[in-house]
């Protein structure tokens, strides 16, 4: 139909379909973020060759119980690949490679924690919805939130993408270098701007954000 975006998938997939995709991929979402906060994710990257569910959980500080169940989502997703003879586990192979050495410094893997803050508000953000509800919410109703925005932040900035950001507008690398006033606007805790500030010392920089906590850490 003209006039109208499409901005979903091909025609012929159901909504059941989505949503049953939707929901599986939710709950991977979750399972990688909890891997990533309890080491899980770093431990078996660190492993080249299958290793039991007991070293896994020794290594990481996790109870088997709970390692086992872990497991065994992320097995279900193939994410993690089980030998049923020796009832062992070892991350496919592909995906080690994607998630590097250090789980921690992969964007993505970082950002699945944004589906369990969203979660989390949901029940606030319902009820900004109704005629008499609250205006909307605040960064403390979603849990940990600026911690998430942090830690995407600290995985993604580097030297190199900060240049890259900078040669987008011209002119700008030479200004910064000459000496220039900047205002960072929603910079969370200013990772970005500290980055600048040591690679163009003549530059002065600003920051603000709604949220204070984390200007006040920043």
């Amino acid at each position: 139909m003209n006039g109208i975006h499409n901005g979903g998938p091909e025609e012929g997939c159901s909504l059941e379909e989505r949503l049953k995709n939707g929901i599986a991929e939710g709950f991977l979402c979750v399972a990688m973020s909890m891997g990533l906060r309890t080491g899980l994710l770093r431990v078996l990257t660190g492993h080249h060759e299958p290793i039991s569910m007991e070293q896994l959980a020794e290594e990481a500080g996790c109870k088997p119980r709970y390692v086992d169940e872990w497991l065994g989502l992320m097995t279900s997703a193939g994410v993690v690949l089980m030998d049923s003879t020796t009832q062992t586990y070892i991350l496919r192979p592909q995906y080690r490679q994607e998630l590097g050495d250090d789980p921690a410094r992969n964007p993505m893997v970082v950002f699945t924690s944004l589906f369990e803050c969203a979660v989390a508000a949901s029940p606030l953000v319902e009820e900004a919805f109704t005629q008499h509800g609250p205006l909307g919410t605040t960064y403390a109703d979603y849990t940990n939130f600026s911690e998430l925005l942090d830690s995407f932040s600290q995985a993604t900035l580097s030297e190199s993408f900060v240049r890259q950001m900078v040669d987008l507008a011209p002119g700008l690398r030479v200004k910064l270098e000459a000496g220039v006033q900047v205002c960072e606007f929603g910079a969370g805790k200013g990772r970005m701007a500290r980055m600048m500030a040591q690679m163009y010392p003549k530059s002065i920089f600003l920051v603000t954000d709604i949220n204070e906590e984390a200007i006040h850490i920043g």
